[in-house]
């Protein structure tokens, strides 16, 4: 999560300042992002296999990263897409800027389906 963070506000700077440096950090952030991202849908669904005898459920946890995790994948095709140096890096920096809202939502939903316990 920290990583999208990191290339939304590159995205920023980027739209700011037009240097072509932040397209590059941003890049690189979004691509270290879907690599622990993947981690994370992988070995969640190792962990569910033992305790829900399933590799798959539809788990607000499991689901909103998997969902997060396409956002930021659709993100470098989106990239690919674009010949033009300049508006795929403007394009690019709309795209994480807005694609990290989905952040938030995967943040919360791990925790809000905590069950709460008073002490």
């Amino acid at each position: 999560m920290l990583a999208f963070l990191v290339a939304a506000i590159s995205g920023v700077v980027y739209l700011v300042k037009g240097n072509r440096k932040w397209d590059i950090v941003g890049l690189s952030a979004i691509e270290i992002g879907i690599v622990f991202a993947f981690i994370n849908i992988v070995t969640g669904s190792i962990w569910a296999r033992p305790i829900w005898n399933t590799w798959w459920t539809w788990d607000p946890r499991l689901t909103t990263a998997t969902v997060m995790e396409l956002i930021y994948a659709a993100y470098l095709m989106l990239r690919q897409g674009i010949e033009d140096p300049d508006r795929r890096a403007r394009f690019g920096a709309v795209y994480a800027i807005i694609g990290f809202l989905s952040v938030p939502l995967t943040f919360f939903s791990a925790a809000c389906s905590v069950p709460f316990t008073p002490l």
